[in-house]
């Protein structure tokens, strides 16, 4: 639970880019396919733990912004690389 996750997460409604900093530092870009005309935002990178992307979850959560999707995988570094 400890390995970088790598992440996408689509938001319905428009973030902008200066929330990057508060969201763990993943980039924020419109994304296409919105439903009902509020436009979906896309944030993509890699978060050093699970409980980072909880903890994202959690602020777009309390800025208003519902969850479109959620894919994230681990990351796997070489044995003895970093």
């Amino acid at each position: 639970m400890d390995e970088p996750w790598d992440c996408m997460i689509r938001v319905e409604g428009a973030l902008a880019p200066h929330w990057t900093a508060y969201l763990g530092g993943l980039r924020i870009a419109p994304a296409a396919g919105g439903g009902r005309g509020a436009g979906l935002t896309e944030l993509r990178g890699e978060l050093p733990d699970q409980a980072a992307v909880r903890e994202v979850l959690r602020t777009l959560h309390a800025l208003g912004y519902p969850l479109h999707s959620l894919t994230c995988t681990p990351v796997r570094r070489p044995a003895g690389g970093g």
